[in-house]
């Protein structure tokens, strides 16, 4: 019975998880940071590793998204998504920061904000 409830609450975290992500497509600002967000707090909460590397292409995706739009509230909570998926995911987050290293060097030598 334990492993039974075990398997729906991880579902669960799933399902949130999932719902959060594609709620980074938002056209609002605060919305896609809300969502970001609740991403940070699920992985700081949750080891989903096996989950993440699933969807590793997708997460990156809508993160360096934000990353791109967000103005800088949004790029400092999407940052922190995107190191705490590298912490989860572990040698294997490589390739994650290989497809955003172009956009982060250039984020982080930015001098204009």
């Amino acid at each position: 019975m334990d492993e039974a409830v075990d398997t729906t609450v991880q579902e669960n975290v799933e399902d949130k998880f999932i719902e959060c992500l594609y709620g980074t497509l938002q056209k609002s600002a605060n919305s896609r940071i809300t969502a970001l967000q609740n991403i940070q707090r699920a992985l700081q909460k949750k080891h989903i590793r096996g989950f993440l590397w699933d969807r590793k292409e997708t997460m990156t995706d809508k993160i360096l998204r934000c990353l791109k739009k967000g103005k800088s509230n949004e790029q400092a909570v999407a940052a922190a998504c995107l190191s705490l998926v590298a912490l989860q995911l572990g040698p294997e987050a490589k390739a994650v920061f290989t497809s955003c290293k172009t956009y982060m060097t250039t984020l982080l030598t930015d001098n204009t904000t």
